[in-house]
């Protein structure tokens, strides 16, 4: 599994300002070693699947539970770098608001890739 965190890097999305996030992609393997193989066993890979989280200070206009009704999530920019950006529709799976002592609200929010049938948009340089 491959994982890209974006520590100096910020996030697009409704919801936010957005300076944190982690995007994990995995996929399965599954072995096809067929009953004649004698020298190694065989594995293929599957369908990628693109997971992660994104976290930020809440925007005043978007209220969070607009955002969990709204489970399809749109789509998402995640920037590393200045040149270097993954785009791509996501679901949210999961909306979290939060609070500390002094009161600094912090909005956080779980994704996958969403069901648009695109591939991932991907600058990187």
């Amino acid at each position: 599994m491959a994982a890209i965190i974006g520590a100096d890097g910020s996030v697009t999305n409704l919801g936010g300002i957005l300076t944190s996030w982690v995007a994990n992609v995995s996929s399965v393997i599954s072995e096809v070693t067929d009953n004649g193989a004698t020298q190694a066993r065989l594995y293929r890979g599957g369908l990628a699947t693109i997971s992660g989280s994104a976290s930020g200070v809440p925007d005043q206009a978007v209220a969070p539970a607009a955002m969990t009704r709204d489970a399809s999530g749109g789509s998402i920019t995640l920037t590393a770098a200045s040149t270097s950006t993954w785009a791509f529709d996501i679901i949210r799976t999961a909306v979290t608001l939060s609070t500390s002592v002094t009161g600094d609200a912090v909005i956080s929010f779980d994704f996958l890739h969403g069901d648009d049938g695109n591939e991932p948009s991907e600058t990187w340089t």
